[in-house]
């Protein structure tokens, strides 16, 4: 066997254990794998779209520091009267493609935001947009995004992202009370917050606005602008896994 018959002996041990896997729906590209399959005890898998259903909603915000976990009608125009500028800030801040004029036209593009602004909506519905000026994108090192409007009082700014990359720029906090600065304990109530939503398996998203100086015309530049915003709240967004997972873990 050693060492001329080694080689062959295992490459064919291999082939019968993949072809057994094979029975049970397994696909084995490079025979090695199935010895490392064969040792696993923990598998990461992306889950958007593979072990869910790719249709995000949200289930929990936090509006100024309140938390709310029932999104039902009755709370609508309470929270909508008392927090109108967060609903604003989530269905304006987007890169979606709005084909509802269409004839069974939706909202294409990202999964969460197409949730925020169907949630929005719900609070809203038929709230003017007014005209957008500019964008600074979101990307991967940034992870925000900021689109500014022009509005009857001036340009606005919203900003919507990652926590910890939003809760930095802020230096307010709205709520139903009013504007108040954002201080530490403030901060600590926020991220207690977010860590509960995310144990929870939920996205967390933060949303601000900012007021923007009085200008002539829009900026050019609006990630020289992301300071001094006002936090307005976090969005809790969830995406159910598909009925069939459990019998394929």
């Amino acid at each position: 066997m050693v060492p001329e018959g080694l080689l062959p002996t295992l490459t064919l041990a291999l082939v019968l254990a993949a072809q057994r896997m094979a029975r049970r729906n397994v696909l084995i590209r490079h025979l090695p794998s199935v010895e490392t399959l064969g040792s696993t005890t923990v598998i990461c898998t992306d889950k958007t779209g593979a072990l869910t259903d790719n249709r995000m909603r949200v289930v929990e915000l936090m509006l100024g520091l309140e938390t709310v976990t029932t999104l039902d009608l009755d709370q609508r125009t309470q929270l909508a009267d008392s927090h109108k500028e967060f609903f604003r800030a989530a269905n304006r801040c987007h890169s979606l493609e709005d084909t509802s004029q269409i004839k069974g036209g939706a909202l294409l593009g990202d999964p969460m935001e197409v949730a925020l602004v169907e949630m929005a909506r719900r609070f809203l519905p038929g709230s003017s947009q007014p005209r957008r000026c500019c964008e600074a994108p979101f990307d991967s090192r940034r992870m925000r995004q900021s689109v500014a409007f022009e509005d009857a009082e001036g340009f606005v700014l919203y900003c919507k992202g990652a926590p910890e990359t939003v809760l930095p720029l802020c230096t307010d906090l709205l709520s139903s009370s009013g504007s108040k600065a954002l201080d530490p304990k403030t901060l600590g109530r926020i991220l207690e917050a977010q860590g509960h939503m995310a144990e929870n398996g939920l996205r967390v998203l933060a949303l601000a606005v900012k007021t923007l100086p009085d200008v002539s015309r829009p900026p050019s530049d609006l990630s020289d602008l992301e300071e001094g915003l006002t936090f307005l709240g976090l969005a809790g967004l969830e995406d159910p896994p598909r009925a069939e997972v459990p019998d394929a873990v």
